[in-house]
Order: structure tokens, then sequence, then C-alpha cells
């Protein structure tokens, strides 16, 4: 690790002139397996405690319903929900790992010029979410070998690591031995040992951050918790857990109200900067900012059966389809929670902070998606809005779910960006046969001539619709939205 401290050191010296780079950003995650939040805070942890007061922390996180250690771990390390990567048990059968990667996974994709590792106690991590996707995964036998293993990486001189998670069992192993709770001395023991382990890597890090001038993000989870000597159950001492954010870069951080156990992964991609469809994003402008807030309180203040969720399209209604909106949905429970510009990792961070507050509609519209045809793949704004719905699925779980094809763009079939989004339909399409709850509905040809061409009488910018265009939108919808508003009476 010297050498590779100095080789730094002594590298490129600043002149009086230069400033200094920013500092590398870089990630570790640490899972504690099984370590029921009270628990932790009848043991004496002063390592984590240190990381606590570094950032942030909060005892009423919520894992999955499935409170077992294959589903959990994959939500952990991809940030998709259940629906989505598919491993519903320990067996991680009929897993979709490979659609949905964990995040370092995601990390060394963008960037293989990165190291990335993992070291597992529980094997299934190893063998099923780790190996074969980042430079290195190892499976330990036990805490020490671990923590071994950790420091090994962390000290390598060839192998700079950005990004390392790691697994330690001892919190589970002892409560599936004597039990888990607050009044189980040997679980509190295994808690304070697993403390001492992570006090130990701890160490190396602070001795990076401050000779190689890093800024780590520390990240630190649970998977579930447990009575008696068992887990798997839907019940509060199961299902809830901790999250702790810490560093430099996390002194002002806050997990969201309602925060979980798929928000550890966008956290982890965000410091390291990386951004796509399906990592739940805000925008930094004061505009989306306010229009956001205004949303919130737009969704507090009135229970919406029909919501429309989507981009400036969807915001448009309140605009250039403001005369047709009053004509469909002015007398009904209809609530617009459109903002122009966004893209999907936009939608789906709102759905998580505020815009479903007070929300369970009969039906949800969406239309999203082609801003992200400026940026990325069609299989990546598939992914996008899947995620999208898989939010809904779990959030209003009642709702039907109207998903438009996105709308054409360009003024004929040989636009690039058209063509993006038709192949995202085609996919979302046959996606939606597949789910519950899930109607695509594709009415684009409403919009176009007999030789496929978007006019300006319809879409004056080739993108937007003029109110007619919304007369068309609203009508070729109307029987389809009768018919699922009838559902739900």
């Amino acid at each position: 690790m010297m050498m590779l401290f100095l080789s730094l050191l002594f590298a490129s010296p600043q002149t009086e002139s230069q400033s200094p780079p920013p500092p590398p950003q870089k990630v570790l995650m640490i899972g504690l397996d099984g370590v029921r939040p009270d628990a932790l805070q009848a043991a004496r942890t002063p390592h984590l405690d240190a990381l606590s007061e570094r950032g942030a922390i909060t005892y009423t996180g919520q894992t999955t319903a499935i409170t077992s250690s294959g589903p959990a771990w994959s939500s952990i390390l991809t940030g998709a929900r259940v629906s989505l990567h598919n491993v519903r048990n320990n067996a991680f059968e009929g897993k979709k790992i490979t659609t949905w990667p964990t995040w370092l996974a995601q990390w060394e994709s963008a960037h293989p010029e990165a190291f990335t590792a993992a070291v597992s106690q529980w094997g299934p991590i190893h063998d099923h979410l780790t190996q074969g996707t980042i430079d290195l995964s190892l499976d330990a036998e036990d805490q020490a070998a671990v923590t071994a293993s950790a420091l090994e990486i962390i000290g390598d001189s060839e192998n700079d690591v950005t990004a390392l998670f790691l697994h330690y069992d001892g919190g589970d192993h002892a409560g599936h031995a004597h039990g888990y709770g607050v009044n189980i001395p040997e679980y509190l023991a295994a808690i304070e040992s697993v403390d001492a382990e992570v006090g130990k890597v701890l160490q190396e890090i602070r001795r990076r951050e401050q000779i190689l001038h890093e800024d780590w993000l520390i990240l630190v989870g649970t998977d579930h918790g447990g009575t008696g000597t068992s887990h798997g159950k839907n019940i509060p001492e199961h299902r809830t857990v901790f999250l702790i954010a810490s560093g430099s870069s996390a002194e002002d951080f806050s997990w969201r109200k309602n925060a979980e156990v798929v928000d550890f992964a966008p956290a982890a991609l965000h410091h390291l900067g990386l951004q796509g469809s399906c990592i739940p994003a805000p925008r930094k402008d004061g505009w989306w900012q306010g229009r956001h807030a205004e949303l919130n309180r737009r969704a507090l203040a009135q229970t919406a059966d029909i919501l429309f969720l989507g981009d400036s399209i969807t915001q448009g209604w309140e605009g250039a389809g403001k005369k047709v909106w009053k004509e469909f949905y002015g007398n009904r429970k209809a609530i617009n929670l459109g903002i122009g510009g966004d893209k999907t990792e936009h939608v789906l961070w709102r759905l998580r902070h505020g815009n479903l507050e007070n929300q369970n509609p009969k039906v949800c519209v969406i239309m999203i998606g082609t801003n992200n045809s400026n940026r990325d793949s069609s299989d990546a704004i598939t992914k996008g809005v899947q995620a999208i719905v898989a939010e809904l699925q779990f959030s209003v779980p009642e709702s039907e779910i109207l998903l438009l094809a996105t709308f054409p763009r360009g003024a004929t079939v040989e636009d690039r960006l058209r063509k993006i989004n038709e192949a995202s339909n085609a996919s979302l399409r046959e996606w939606s046969n597949t789910q519950e709850k899930v109607h695509h509905i594709d009415f684009n040809v409403r919009f176009l001539t007999e030789t496929g061409v978007l006019t300006q009488e319809v879409m004056p910018d080739l993108l937007h619709p003029h109110e007619a265009g919304y007369k068309i939108w609203a009508t070729a919808m109307e029987e389809e939205l009768k018919r699922l508003l009838a559902i739900s009476e």
C-alpha cells in the first residue's frame, strides 16, 4: 500500500497557480446480515456509531416483503424491486441479474478501467450476484477472512479499488443459533464482533483518505431482522432495517422519509457520478425543484382517480391541452404529475419522494421515455419504464396501469430518435403482456399521415402536441380508460 501512496504523493506536483483536482470518489458498501436495528442500538458498536455521526442513519428503513437473504441482498445490490430482479428465495431460481445487475457491475460496465471487488461470507452472494460480473469476487469462510481480503484489496498497489462490497454473516448466524433480539447476549456479542471487524477496515479507508485525499462514501445496511431463531415473514420485526450513509460528502445527506433497501445502490452510483435510465435521480435546477414541490402539494391536496405521469408532453395538458383536459377530465378526479424535460430516472425519483403521497388512483397513465432517446438505447429506455411500472405496482398495487407507447417524434419514419422510441415501444408491448394490471396501448398512427409523416399541425415542433394532438390523445385513449375505471369500481 505504501508504494501506491508514495507514487501518488510524488506524481505531478501542483504549482501555486493550479487548483487541486477533485478527490477521487469511491464507495465501500458493508452488509451486516440479520442485524435488527434495535439490537444495533443496544449493542456496543463504536465504529458504526462513528459512521452515523459523520453522515445519516435511519432505524426505520424497510427491506423486501420476502424477508429472506436472497431477495433482500438482490435488491440491496441492484437497486431493483423484486418484481424486476425476480429473486424470490435463497435458491435464486428465475433470477434476472443479467438484466438488472448489481451497482458494482453497472459501474464496471460504464468504467471498465475501474477496479471493482466484493467479498462475501454468505456464498450465494458470490455465486449468484457478483461472480463473473466484476473484477474480483471472493467467497470468504468467516468474518476474519472477509476483513483480511478487504485489507488486501484496499492496500493493493496495482489495482486501485473504486467500488467495494463486503458481507459479514455473524449477526444472522447468532440469530439463528440463539435468537434475534435486544435481550439475547449472544446476538449482541455477535454484532459487537462484527463492529470490531468493520473498525479494522475503516481504519485503512481513513488512512487512504488522509494520504490520497480520496472521497469515500461508506454505506452500511442489513437484509432483514428476525424473531425467535428465524425470519422470512412480512412483519415489522423482520422487515424493519437500518441504513447508514457516511463520509465527508454525506454530512448533509439524509435518507428519504420511507427509506428502503433499494435506496442503497442509487446512493452508491450517485456518489460515483453514474447516471442511467433506472437509477432514480432528481434534477438540480431550481425550476424543476419548484415544480416537483408543487406536484407534491397537489398530490397531498387532491386524491385522484386518474393520475397522469410523464414529461413535458404530459405537463402540456396545462398548456396546449388545457381545453381538451377540461372537456375530458374536468369532471373527473384527475391529476397531472408531468414535468417538462424529465427522463425515466427523474419520474422514478419523484415517485419515491412525494408524488404518490395520499394517492391510490384507479388508473395511472404513463407517457415517458422520449427525453431518454437523446442519450439511451431502446433497451435502456425499456428498463427505465419498467422500473417506473414496478414502482407503481409496489406503491399503489390496486391501480390499473395504462402504459402509452411513446409518441412519434421527428418528421419521418427515418428519424433516428423516433426509431429508438419505436423499438422500446415494441419491447414494452411484449413485456406488458406478462404483467398483471398493466395495459399497453399504442395509437401513434393517429398522429401520422399514411406514409408516417408527423405534421406541424399536430405537433408544431415535431415533438409536443398542439391542441389537436391532445384531442387525438384523449379520444384515442377514452374507451380503454373507461374500461379500466370500471374495473376499479
